[in-house]
């Protein structure tokens, strides 16, 4: 029975009455009847109530309708107040609208309809009025990127909305058919508010190690949600775990081969004496001669067959007149100033414009971790490895086309055995300004290999051949940079 409908004889007092949690205020005066207590709709829907209003005072009086418990914009009147002669009747009426999307929020929501007299506002009567709004799920997962490629994994990420008007708690899966990978998820659940998205990341490990050829994995990830398990909705991925490479040999086997040498130099050192009874060079000394022979003389004919391409190209395209950067770059060995190992590196300009700064950095190889670096604009020694205690002095700031000069850097942290790259960039004006040059050179280090002044003449001077235009020449390779 709708509030106000009891069959009253005569005026009583005014009165509350309970319904759920609300509290309606019944007047005696003021009779109110809705056509409808309760209402489902699903965002977007709208229904109408009628209010019928009836005077029982023995005076004319006017009326005012509201309606609260709801945002104001969901409702409306056909008008806000009424004029009704004693025992005379009217009706209202009440539209409800709600809004499409996520701003109607699923659940209940507890209206109130009130009737106030305008004469003596101390009479109003109330209805209470139960309004449901379903809920309206709406999922969509994006993954991104679809496809990806590691050699021993790939991290996905996994955008989820929630495009409907309640909450979802997901939980996140993935499979594939072979069962071929593992998967975890960060979070494996999330919650996701109507009208919001998470994002959580993935990564895909396959169970097999990488193999001579590449594999691609497909796989399906599903989201469910926990409040409504039908509404999951699933998207699918490619994760190919690439080939392992295949790795040279050569740089294990060098410093292996490099050490017989030194072993059977110092043999050979500790044999000869008793043989021929002669006084023999110590067997470090001997040892590091050998090295060094064989070190330099290897590095020595590289830079040599380098120096005479270049050469060779800047013959066939020749340009009278034009002005050019370019340097040959070769290790000489290594040596300790204060008792710090450095490692020197010859430069000969084989260019027409002087250098006047340096960037030198050196890695150690394979994975390019970072052993040493800095810039200069007096990078130019005159001698080969600079006596002590003034080993550590400033070299020369400027490099002629033609001429020769040595520079030394500290590489105390590259272990023993090791193999490094030197990155040295030369450019034709203090602070790395100017043309350009960079130019990489690898060594190891086994021993201390003492430069060898003898061995300097055959490091090449190229002769000066004025062939290339004037343009910025960059570095090649991008300079690494020190890991903090």
């Amino acid at each position: 029975m709708a509030w106000g409908e009891s069959a009253w004889k005569g005026p009583r007092s005014s009165c509350w009455r309970r319904s759920g949690v609300l509290e309606a205020y019944v007047s005696t005066l003021i009779r109110l009847v809705l056509s409808a207590g309760t209402a489902r709709l699903l965002p977007g829907e709208k229904t109408e109530v009628t209010l019928t209003v009836q005077n029982y005072s023995e005076i004319v009086d006017l009326y005012r309708v509201t309606v609260d418990g709801v945002d104001p914009s969901w409702v409306s009147l056909s008008r806000g107040e009424l004029s009704l002669f004693p025992k005379d009747q009217d009706q209202v009426r009440l539209t409800i609208q709600l809004p499409a999307g996520t701003e109607a929020r699923a659940g209940s929501y507890d209206l109130r309809v009130q009737v106030t007299s305008v004469e003596n506002p101390a009479e109003r009567t109330t209805a209470p009025f139960v309004l449901e709004v379903a809920a309206q799920t709406t999922l969509d997962v994006v993954l991104r990127p679809q496809r990806q490629s590691g050699l021993a994994e790939g991290v996905f990420s996994l955008q989820v909305t929630n495009s409907g008007n309640t909450d979802l708690t997901v939980r996140l899966s993935a499979t594939d058919p072979e069962e071929g990978c593992s998967y975890a998820f960060n979070p494996p659940q999330t919650a996701v508010p109507a009208g919001q998205s998470r994002v959580a990341q993935l990564l895909v490990r396959p169970k097999s190690p990488p193999g001579t050829t590449a594999k691609v994995y497909s796989f399906t990830v599903t989201a469910q949600p926990g409040e409504n398990p039908k509404l999951a909705r699933q998207v699918s991925g490619q994760l190919e775990q690439s080939a392992r490479k295949r790795r040279s040999i050569w740089p294990v086997l060098l410093p292996v081969l490099l050490v017989l040498i030194a072993l059977l130099a110092v043999g050979l050192a500790l044999l000869l004496p008793r043989l021929r009874g002669k006084v023999q060079p110590t067997p470090d000394l001997a040892a590091t001669e050998a090295v060094q022979a064989t070190a330099l003389a290897q590095t020595s004919g590289v830079v040599q067959a380098t120096a005479n391409a270049q050469a060779t190209a800047n013959s066939a395209a020749a340009t009278a007149g034009a002005r050019f950067a370019d340097f040959a770059l070769a290790w000489t060995g290594t040596y300790t100033c204060s008792g710090v190992l450095r490692a020197e590196f010859a430069i000969t300009n084989t260019g027409t414009l002087p250098f006047e700064s340096m960037d030198i950095r050196v890695v150690k190889l394979p994975g390019g971790e970072w052993v040493s670096g800095y810039q200069t604009n007096t990078p130019f020694g005159l001698q080969s490895f600079p006596p002590s205690p003034d080993c550590l002095a400033a070299g020369q700031g400027r490099l002629d086309p033609g001429a020769r000069a040595w520079h030394g850097i500290g590489i105390a942290t590259l272990p023993l055995g090791s193999q490094a790259r030197t990155y040295v960039t030369l450019c034709a004006q203090d602070n790395l300004g100017g043309e350009c040059v960079q130019k990489t050179v690898e060594f190891f280090r086994f021993i201390i290999v003492k430069p060898l002044r003898p061995l300097y003449p055959v490091l090449p001077t190229v002769p000066i051949v004025p062939v290339k235009p004037v343009v910025p020449i960059r570095p090649i390779v991008p300079l690494p940079t020190p890991t903090p």
